[in-house]
């Protein structure tokens, strides 16, 4: 009962509160570093989210959001604290994208250092014309691919399974069967 007494000065100080801890504070390792960064306000922002949403699912002004029937109206908040209070703010973070010259230099350094694994290129390779994630181009099967016309086809099952198609220039495809065989 404690929890649904909360009230925004509650929400407010827990945010915070948590600026203050250090990202280890659940689960401090031994080894651990003496001095650690405490949490990022983004880290905080994302537990602030789910915790309005976990609130809202209990809360009886929420419409279609609220759970009914679970539990007894009379127990189901009627106001969710974490929408009236003032919210830190996040920071932002530049998106960095890699260059031209550092994608070539990457391929460059398994030519290199890694001469006789042919695999890594290609995987990379894939992986960018893809746009998938790593376990999605790991797990692609011969089967998936199909020919249309001159170009090379895969199908795979991504994040949230959701399938997708994407096509690979005719210099990879080759590239890749060479690896395979």
């Amino acid at each position: 009962d404690a929890v649904t007494l909360a009230t925004p000065a509650d929400c407010e100080r827990f945010q915070l509160e948590a600026l203050k801890k250090p990202r280890n504070w659940r689960s401090k390792h031994p080894k651990s570093k003496k001095k650690v960064e405490t949490l990022s306000p983004n880290t905080i922002l994302k537990w602030t989210v789910a915790l309005r949403a976990a609130f809202e699912r209990a809360n009886l002004n929420s419409g279609k959001k609220c759970i009914r029937s679970v539990v007894d109206s009379s127990k189901l908040l009627t106001s969710n604290p974490w929408n009236a209070f003032t919210s830190i703010e996040g920071t932002d973070k530049p998106i960095r994208h890699f260059n031209a010259d550092e994608l070539i230099s990457l391929l460059d350094y398994f030519d290199q250092n890694w001469p006789g694994v042919t695999v890594a290129p290609a995987f990379v390779k894939v992986c960018l014309w893809s746009w998938s994630r790593r376990d999605e181009v790991s797990s692609l099967q011969w089967s998936a691919s199909q020919n249309l016309l001159t170009e090379r086809h895969f199908e795979s099952v991504g994040k949230w399974g959701v399938k997708k198609w994407f096509r690979l220039p005719e210099k990879l495809f080759v590239e890749l069967e060479q690896v395979r065989t």
